[in-house]
């Protein structure tokens, strides 16, 4: 049986950090979480996706204030979608995919944008996600040290959804996301 399941970071279990860590470190073997079940920063929650009651998925969430053009937004971040190699093409992240925006959808009066990092953006642009091409600021940060404010144009892999479609994002926009970057 599948179940997704909406848990808050700080009310993991010992067990599931010990599954969530090996996930990450078996899905993003380029990077080094030196056995964190985060990579910069702890999610606020996040959505588990078990199989018979075995963890095969997850997705981070970052729900924050960032500041678009001089003015606040409310945005869910998606970080680190993660689903076991032998469990990938059957769907398991479009589920979470579905359940998140389901989520967003009926917690809209507090979200304004899902918005997300990913090198994989045809996956997320099926889901009506676009890519955005702006300048963004936010603080550097590695290995529980901040190095200092960082300003570039990113011109790949940012992408953004209205939740309800109540805010609209500017072409040629500035943002600052108000902490680290996912």
């Amino acid at each position: 049986m599948i179940k997704i399941e909406l848990v808050h970071e700080f009310e993991l279990e010992p067990y599931i950090k010990v599954q969530i860590s090996a996930l990450l470190k078996r899905c993003f073997p380029e990077e080094d979480f030196n056995s964190r079940t985060y990579f910069k920063q702890h999610p606020h929650s996040r959505l588990l996706l078990s199989k018979d009651d075995v963890l095969i998925g997850q997705l981070g969430l970052d729900y924050r204030a960032m500041n678009l053009n001089g003015k606040p937004i409310h945005v869910l971040g998606i970080i680190d979608l993660a689903i076991f190699p032998e469990y990938q093409g059957q769907g398991y992240a479009s589920r979470l995919i579905h359940y998140l925006n389901d989520l967003a959808f009926n917690w809209s009066h507090n979200i304004d944008f899902l918005f997300l990092y990913s090198e994989e953006t045809t996956f997320y642009e099926k889901f009506g996600f676009s890519p955005v091409s702006i300048s963004v600021e936010w603080l550097a940060m590695q290995e529980h040290r901040h190095y200092g404010v960082m300003i570039e144009k990113i011109h790949k892999g940012l992408m953004y959804k209205p939740v309800v479609g109540q805010k609209i994002w500017p072409e040629d926009s500035k943002l600052d996301l108000l902490g680290y970057f996912y």
